[in-house]
């Protein structure tokens, strides 16, 4: 499956991060929740911006989209958290994918 079929270009947060989930075939709603221990609505707050994700959660995440930790700034910035998709930021990924 192509990452680039995977990207949704509308301004949502976490696209990159929502898109490695989904290629890895974690669901949001029943897979993410049980893993860092926390509800449905807790999770979809995380993954739509309102509430910041912990430290603890992100090393989880990362593990689990199967990234080094040096990428984490790249899946969890500001400008991802916002929505803005960035190509740039999305190529640097996507040559250290693992």
């Amino acid at each position: 499956m192509q990452m680039e079929n995977l990207i949704n270009y509308e301004k949502k947060a976490y696209p990159l991060l929502k898109s490695y989930l989904k290629l890895r075939g974690i669901s949001f709603t029943s897979d993410l929740p049980k893993i860092l221990g926390i509800s449905i609505s807790g999770t979809n707050n995380k993954l739509n911006g309102r509430v910041d994700f912990k430290q603890s959660e992100i090393f989880k995440i990362m593990d689990l989209i199967k990234q080094p930790y040096e990428l984490t700034y790249h899946f969890f910035c500001e400008d991802e958290r916002q929505g803005n998709f960035n190509f740039e930021r999305y190529n640097r990924v996507r040559g250290r994918c693992v």
